[in-house]
């Protein structure tokens, strides 16, 4: 030990000040939660790694809920031919579509408690998902327009396997404005003979009330699971946050195109939903990271990229929409088209009771620029 170190306890020069002052701020300043946040994220994204799991693990108690405002309706389903029963509305992807707002709701058979656990509705156990589309009135956000009767049909043309959990999952809507045709991304485990998760994409023929033209797409590396992949242009996925990494799925096999090294923070993150084009330079993302708790606890953020380069340009600070643990989110989109001042989610609670959530993104987020 050099001679003249001030203290005897060489865990201070390894950020223990810093440590301790991200403990305390919470019971000492409690009327300042957002600094004791910024504190928190400076120490994760600096270079201690001395208790960083703990300063982890303690985030989800500086980060808020958005203002209780800002909560709409719940998402409203009638008209289809279901059992009440045995199927209920979970998490919902939507885009616009002229001056209606498609949506499309999965359907599950399985109860999610307060506790995160899962239960199957059915006596065999089997995890079943099926999907359903409506559109939406927006200026009312609970007046359909126009709704499937029956749940949509299964016409990739991909083959079915034996599985435990089966149906199309997660699915996230993407309007092709090339082409001039709304496509699709879902997670399923029973079209591929390893039973593995795997991202399919397609065509989401909705005037059909059909999924057609589908395809599973191999990761760049073999995995148990792949999930929450953010498609950004046609053919263009965000695969990974730490390092962003972002791949061509134009083939059978995604290829990495471009890997860019960012903080600490995003090794956390997960895809979730967009993007929403901002301008003709900025797109907007949006992540998740799950703190693995008993329930687990879900926190958002919003990412800005180069429309370009794909570039991180600034990232806001974790964020709770509801203030409850489990959250999903799959729908963020502009609230009127092209006009990015307000965005909209549609968020599901404990896998159930998707609700309409209208935020400003100048005031009800704080960023941090790269």
């Amino acid at each position: 030990m050099p001679k003249d170190v001030l203290f005897v306890e060489t865990n201070i020069y390894k950020g223990l000040f810093s440590y301790e002052a991200s403990i305390l701020h919470y019971y000492c300043f409690p009327q300042q939660r957002l600094d004791g946040l910024r504190l928190s994220i400076d120490y994760l994204n600096g270079t201690m790694d001395e208790n960083k799991n703990n300063v982890w693990s303690n985030l989800p108690f500086y980060t808020e809920k958005l203002p209780i405002q800002r909560i709409g309706e719940k998402v409203q389903s009638s008209g289809l031919d279901r059992n009440d029963s045995v199927w209920q509305m979970g998490s919902c992807s939507g885009i616009w579509i002229d001056k209606d707002f498609l949506i499309n709701i999965r359907h599950s058979n399985y109860n999610c408690s307060e506790q995160g656990d899962y239960s199957s509705r059915d006596s065999d156990g089997i995890v079943r998902t099926q999907n359903a589309w409506q559109c939406v009135w927006p200026k009312s956000w609970s007046e359909m327009t126009q709704n499937a009767k029956n749940f949509i049909e299964d016409r990739t043309g991909l083959p079915e396997f034996d599985a435990h959990i089966r149906g199309f999952e997660d699915m996230r809507l993407w309007y092709d404005e090339d082409i001039k045709e709304i496509r699709f991304t879902a997670t399923a485990m029973d079209r591929v003979p390893e039973k593995r998760y795997r991202i399919i994409e397609g065509l989401y023929n909705w005037q059909a009330n059909r999924l057609e033209k589908g395809r599973v797409l191999v990761p760049p590396s073999d995995t148990p699971c792949e999930k929450n992949w953010i498609q950004i242009a046609r053919d263009k996925f965000i695969y990974g946050w730490s390092p962003l990494i972002i791949c061509d799925g134009s083939g059978r096999i995604l290829h990495r195109t471009r890997e860019t090294e960012l903080p600490w923070l995003f090794s956390k993150l997960r895809g979730s939903a967009g993007p929403v084009h901002l301008n003709d330079k900025e797109i907007l993302v949006l992540c998740h990271s799950v703190h693995h708790t008993r329930p687990r606890k879900y926190l958002h953020y919003l990412v800005v990229l180069d429309n370009t380069s794909y570039k991180v340009i600034r990232w806001s600070l974790p964020f709770s929409f509801t203030g409850t643990s489990i959250e999903y989110c799959l729908s963020m989109t502009a609230d009127i088209p092209k006009n990015t001042s307000w965005i909209r989610f549609i968020v599901s609670r404990f896998d159930k009771e998707p609700v309409w959530i209208r935020a400003d993104l100048a005031n009800d987020f704080v960023f941090i620029t790269m």
